[in-house]
């Protein structure tokens, strides 16, 4: 029975907490800054950035047929392609340059360039 009731007003106050986040959540601000933690200063988080990208050929072969944004223009350099887009900041677009590792280089703006190349030095320094 003990264990039963424990169980009960766990899940109760699970319930009540996920209500809480349901009617608080501030829905336009996770929409503009993005879903994942903030690492980047608030007053930049969710701004328009133009972004500009090298890409290797093979990326750019899928990259031109799924734009990042309608933005998106692409032209062909000595070693890959150069692409510019207008983008919102977030760290989800962190996640994605970093999965991308070498086929794909942030050219600017110069705070995304500088937060991938720290990211890159911390994960590297694991290894």
């Amino acid at each position: 029975m003990k264990k039963k009731l424990t169980y009960t007003f766990g899940l109760l106050l699970l319930l009540t907490f996920a209500t809480f986040l349901i009617v608080n959540l501030p829905l336009d601000s996770f929409i503009k800054n993005g879903l994942a933690y903030p690492v980047f200063d608030e007053d930049i988080l969710g701004t328009s950035i133009n972004l500009k990208l090298w890409v290797d050929e093979g990326t750019y072969g899928w990259i031109s047929e799924t734009p990042l944004d309608e933005s998106q223009t692409g032209k062909k350099v000595k070693d890959g392609y150069e692409l510019s887009l207008t983008t919102t900041l977030r760290e989800e677009l962190v996640f994605w340059i970093l999965s991308m590792a070498n086929h794909v280089r942030v050219i600017g703006p110069k705070v995304l360039k500088e937060r991938v190349a720290s990211d890159l030095k911390m994960a590297s320094s694991l290894y």
